[in-house]
């Protein structure tokens, strides 16, 4: 969203109206939230709750449409998983918020909670958000003047975009555990000489 807005605001600086430059793009940003409101009823139940009630035609059904090459072999095959998953589920003994975090079960519940959860606080303490949403003023700071401040911050959200489309293809193909390691050694290894060479 904020490469979005970073590109709006590029062209709406170009007005010379401040008020305007900064109100429109996040006003814009109602138009996609009011698609998605209207759009997510008409959305098909995920099969795995449509299993969990039984439906399972219908999960069936919304698998089909799901993958791109639905053989009944391979559907029956999925279905067979979710299943299973779901029966394990339900020999845990964590099903609330709190017993995720206070209670011992065979699943490791409270451990894949924390695992999650810690990653995403570490990726905050990173400071991309901070990056990301004050870019254009950083790269004023750093004497970009004129349009390029906010040019090289669309340009940066454009890299963010890329890296998302590959993570997305190498996660299911490398492993995810092998893409968190090899990132996190590369982004030490990269703040470490930057420490050194400052």
């Amino acid at each position: 969203m904020n490469g979005r807005v970073y590109w709006m605001e590029y062209g709406c600086l170009k007005t010379q109206s401040p008020a305007f430059a900064w109100r429109f793009p996040l006003g814009f940003q109602c138009v996609f939230l009011l698609i998605l409101l209207f759009a997510v009823p008409f959305y098909p139940e995920s099969p795995r709750h449509l299993m969990k009630i039984e439906k399972l035609d219908s999960a069936r059904e919304v698998l089909k449409q799901c993958r791109v090459d639905p053989t009944d072999i391979k559907i029956e095959q999925e279905m067979l998983e979710i299943e299973d998953a779901i029966r394990l589920e339900a020999t845990g003994t964590s099903h609330s918020f709190t017993s995720m975090l206070f209670k011992k079960d065979r699943l490791h519940t409270r451990r894949r909670v924390l695992l999650g959860a810690g990653v995403q606080v570490m990726q905050k303490l990173t400071g991309i958000d901070f990056i990301a949403t004050y870019a254009p003023e950083m790269f004023s700071l750093a004497g970009y003047g004129g349009d390029k401040p906010a040019l090289l911050a669309g340009g940066n959200l454009i890299g963010y975009t890329a890296s998302l489309a590959l993570a997305i293809y190498l996660a299911d193909r490398v492993g995810r555990r092998k893409l968190m390691l090899a990132g996190s050694s590369m982004m030490g290894v990269i703040l470490m000489s930057v420490l050194l060479s400052v």
